[in-house]
């Protein structure tokens, strides 16, 4: 099924939307979800993904570490096809009809750890994927002076492979047999046109090691969902607002947020959905683009 992306700042509730989705497909389809974890408050006792694992809903698999003998990219690529690590050996899954949901939390995440990844091979001496780099390696020593080791930074093809990498995962997690969801942190890039940036085209979209794939990753999605926290007066409290369609701030008001719902033209949907808490439910929207585009037929 072809997956869905959150994308947003820092803390405005991208893994609280995405469980509310886990706790509506328990709820309607006795169904469970797996998520792939790279970014460890994804786990937190005290979050809604928390609070469902504990009640048997969700299983993580967690991803927060390198684990010996793993290769990074290739990891991310069977996290992608639904394979589950067993004393850190990838395999295939064998209960794939007990799930009804795939989370992957989330793309700038592991867009990073590869881009990590690369660091290292590089600070050891490797070079990966391109001519040989002007980022030479060096050596740095602790205050101690009784360990010393080897930094490098990223090239710019770096980014390039880890950009294609969490592409080539998304069109992966695709074949899984049911809803598939992805989340990332929020960027700002020129739109572009072959090789040349259309001038005055600056828009936010999904970071995915650096903003070069913030306004192509979202053709790849079912839906874009662009989230934010809005004010809404002296008590203090901020609503969750889920946007379905591009919308502008008022700190930027000629920059769109890229926001998209792949629903017939006719379907009578609001821009946004908004709630607080846990609200709004992204199961509730899920159904309420199901419905609008049903109406239309």
């Amino acid at each position: 099924m072809t997956p869905s992306l959150i994308y947003g700042d820092t803390g405005v509730g991208k893994s609280t939307l995405a469980a509310t989705l886990a706790r509506h497909i328990f709820a309607t389809t006795g169904k469970k979800t797996r998520v792939y974890v790279q970014d460890p408050p994804t786990m937190a006792e005290g979050s809604l993904f928390g609070a469902l694992h504990s009640h048997g809903v969700v299983e993580f698999v967690d991803m927060t570490m390198k684990q010996k003998g793993w290769n990074i990219m290739e990891v991310i690529q069977l996290a992608a096809k639904g394979w589950v690590p067993v004393n850190n050996v990838w395999h295939p899954p064998t209960d794939n009809d007990k799930f009804g949901l795939w989370v992957f939390e989330g793309a700038t995440a592991f867009g990073e750890w590869i881009l990590e990844d690369l660091r290292e091979k590089r600070a050891n001496g490797m070079n990966y994927g391109g001519p040989e780099s002007s980022i030479k390696p060096f050596s740095i020593t602790d205050d101690n002076k009784d360990t010393t080791k080897r930094v490098a930074g990223n090239q710019l093809t770096d980014y390039s492979i880890s950009q294609d990498q969490i592409c080539k995962a998304v069109d992966m997690s695709g074949k899984l047999p049911s809803h598939v969801l992805w989340t990332a942190l929020e960027t700002s890039a020129s739109e572009k046109e072959g090789e040349k940036a259309i001038k005055k085209r600056i828009m936010h979209g999904p970071m995915v090691a650096g903003s070069a794939k913030a306004t192509v990753l979202p053709k790849k999605f079912a839906h874009t969902f662009s989230i934010q926290l809005m004010p809404t007066g002296k008590d203090g409290k901020r609503v969750r607002r889920v946007h379905l369609q591009p919308w502008f701030d008022s700190d930027n008001p000629g920059i769109p947020h890229i926001a998209i719902v792949r629903a017939l033209p006719t379907a009578k949907l609001p821009p946004y959905f908004e709630g607080f808490g846990s609200k709004p439910d992204l199961g509730e929207i899920y159904e309420a683009i199901k419905l609008a585009s049903e109406e239309e037929v």
